[in-house]
């Protein structure tokens, strides 16, 4: 290859001084321009990403509010049925009750009107309610129905107890069950009709 061969521009530079270079070339108009619309543009899909994130969420959450106001309203209707039939149970409970009750009675007042209709001596009518009052203890026997034991000189106890009036009987504490007014009656624990007392006051 020839030797550097020097120019005429280089002859009148003076020595040590550098050529000058060709100015970089200048990026077009457009391109320095592209920068601020693409940032431009991704704002704008960010914004739009958010929004649909934002509005998918609202979608979840609508659609779990309608599936839990949906089960709501099922239960509701559901407890309701359940209170309905509940109530019909016990109407139906209670009516075999009174129905069961009153064929177990029902003999006894048939006695009853049997005896009235006949007449008859007084030891006849005297042997025919003894026999009612036999036949009604068992119904009620049969019935679960069972009398409060109850005798003269119990301490007077409020749960089978009423006290409806007072009574002297120097014989008993005070307090005490003094004389039997009515009997008393219960199913198991449940108590129907306290018994009807007097009670001893000194």
């Amino acid at each position: 290859m020839d030797e550097h061969e020097v120019t005429p521009e280089e002859e009148k530079k003076p020595a040590g001084e550098k050529p000058v270079t060709p100015e970089k070339e200048k990026k077009p108009a457009d391109e320095t321009k592209a920068a601020p619309e693409e940032d431009a543009a991704e704002n704008e899909n960010s914004k739009h990403t958010k929004k649909f994130s934002k509005q998918a969420e609202i979608d979840k959450l609508t659609d779990e509010l309608g599936k839990a106001k949906d089960q709501l309203l099922r239960t509701a209707a559901e407890f309701d049925n359940y209170k309905k039939r509940t109530a019909r149970e016990k109407e139906a409970i209670y009516g075999e009750v009174v129905a069961m009750t009153i064929a177990k009675i029902l003999p006894v007042l048939d006695n009853l009107e049997r005896a009235a209709a006949a007449g008859g001596d007084t030891a006849q009518i005297q042997k025919g309610v003894e026999m009612t009052v036999k036949q009604f203890s068992d119904a009620l026997e049969a019935l679960g129905v069972g009398e409060i034991e109850t005798k003269i000189g119990d301490p007077l106890d409020p749960n089978f107890h009423n006290a409806v009036m007072q009574t002297q009987n120097p014989e008993l504490p005070e307090g005490c069950v003094g004389c039997v007014l009515a009997k008393g009656y219960k199913i198991g624990d449940r108590v129907i009709r306290h018994t009807q007392v007097a009670v001893t006051n000194q």
